[in-house]
Parts: C-alpha cells; structure tokens; sequence
C-alpha cells in the first residue's frame, strides 16, 4: 500500500500491512499515530493484532489500516481539547474502579 492509494502509511518497523476486513463506521482501533508539519496533522488509525504462523512459537505482529484523518493545525488545536476531557474522566473513572493500579 502507498500513502497516494489513500491508505495510512506503513506501520512501524517490523509490522507487516495485511489487508482485513473493510473497516465500518464503528472499527475497532488499538493503534494511532499522529503526524504533523507546519501546514497539517495527519492522525493515522489501525489495528493491531497478533497471530501464530503454523509451525512457529512467536507471535507475528500484523497491522490492519483503518484509516487517515488529516487537519490544518487551526481545526486540529480543538480536536486535541476535545479528547482531553474524556481522557481525563475515563482515567479518574477507572483509578477509582481497579484497586492497587497507579497513575
């Protein structure tokens, strides 16, 4: 895949681009990686899974790309603002649900 086909990136070093199913409007995405220069964001998603090849004892990492948002630094300033809150009440939420874990 190539970033001019409208897909995300390669993944990291070592992660290997398989195609899966189509993503939906509710894809399930473990992986994020955020880009930036001093005209966009670009916020790429996929997801990530480990699998067994027959035969072997070590897990493969493989990367499913779910898709690229891309943002002027304008609309891209607000987008951050408005994951923090959630972030912070999920974090506070879930500190106070699991006994012994730490910030």
């Amino acid at each position: 895949m190539t970033e001019t086909e409208g897909h995300p990136p390669t993944p990291p070093i070592g992660a290997p681009v398989v195609e899966g199913p189509p993503p939906g409007p509710g894809a399930y995405c473990n992986f994020a990686n955020i880009k930036y220069s001093g005209w966009d964001f670009a916020f790429d998603f996929a997801q990530q899974d480990t699998v067994f090849e027959e035969g072997s004892s070590i897990p493969k990492i493989v990367v499913f790309p779910i898709g690229r948002i891309m943002m002027s630094p304008r609309h891209a300033r607000p987008f951050s603002a408005l994951c923090v809150t959630p972030s912070k009440d999920w974090r506070e939420q879930t500190l106070d649900l699991t006994p012994g874990m730490k910030p």
